[in-house]
């Protein structure tokens, strides 16, 4: 794996007095073999071997006695048990650990941040998707019971006040995520039944249906029609991406089908291409 690493010489480097005497007693090839030094030093974790000094030698076009000198001769470097490095090499080094320490802690922190308030987003749709699922279930009664005085002093049309009874207003509820299922496995023709409905189904569900009805009967409307036309397509029903899933993914997939965009031409249409007959109460077959 390559070695990925950053350095740093000194813009004013020239005028350390060490490294102006190697230049004054080799001129610029010291200079070139001082830098192609240093470098091997960051690249080999702040020491490299005095058996090497050949290597570097080809790298700064210089000789072996010129990469000698400044290695052991200038005081630029320290040299002991075969290798040399250079203390502000190593300093260096340590500050760049540091530093690579401290970002990645940060970005650990980071992701835990990102993570938990992912969750606490899921969290929110989740209890949003089933607060909307168990109203869209609940059939409210509504009971107003009435002084029998203040309804006989209100309408004066009403001989026997005894008979009032009390009055019940019958709130009706959406086509619940359950209901759907239900409709798309009994009229989905010979696409893939669903077994059960995930958080994330119920959810787009839910979404598909107010974007298409604001009441009942025409949210039942539109599914009806929907699988009438999955039935009577030829290309859908032979497409195994088109199931629930596919169908409730987005608006653009729900609009096409209801539209007729896969309807079959005229010339192609078979009778016997779907076959049986839908209703709500009844499986289709």
């Amino acid at each position: 794996m390559k070695k990925n690493y950053w350095l740093r010489l000194d813009f004013d480097f020239l005028l350390d007095e060490k490294v102006q005497n190697i230049h004054f007693e080799k001129g610029n090839d010291a200079i070139v073999a001082y830098e192609v030094a240093i470098i091997q030093l960051y690249k080999n974790g702040g020491e490299f071997g005095c058996d090497k000094y050949k290597q570097i030698a080809y790298i700064a076009h210089t000789t072996e006695d010129v990469v000698r000198y400044v290695i052991e001769d200038s005081g630029l470097f320290i040299c002991e048990d075969g290798v040399f490095y250079s203390k502000r090499v190593i300093d260096e080094l340590n500050a760049q650990k540091r530093i690579s320490e401290t970002r990645a802690e940060s970005g650990k922190q980071g992701a835990e941040k990102r993570w938990k308030e992912g969750r606490k987003i899921a969290n929110a749709k989740k209890e949003m998707a089933n607060a909307i699922e168990n109203d869209s279930k609940t059939i409210a009664n509504y009971n107003y019971n009435n002084n029998k005085d203040d309804i006989n002093n209100n309408d004066n049309d009403i001989d026997n006040k005894d008979n009032i009874l009390p009055m019940e207003i019958e709130v009706i509820p959406l086509i619940t995520p359950e209901e759907f299922k239900n409709m798309w496995n009994n009229g989905r023709g010979k696409c893939t039944k669903i077994l059960t409905l995930t958080d994330e189904r119920k959810e787009k569900a839910i979404s598909r249906l107010s974007e298409f009805g604001s009441t009942r009967e025409e949210q039942e409307k539109t599914i009806l029609a929907l699988m009438e036309k999955i039935r009577s397509s030829s290309l859908l029903q032979s497409k195994n991406w088109c199931n629930f899933d596919w169908l409730i993914r987005n608006s653009n997939n729900w609009v096409k089908v209801y539209e007729g965009n896969y309807e079959d031409s005229k010339s192609d249409r078979k009778d016997s291409s779907a076959g049986g007959i839908y209703n709500v109460n009844d499986e289709w077959q």
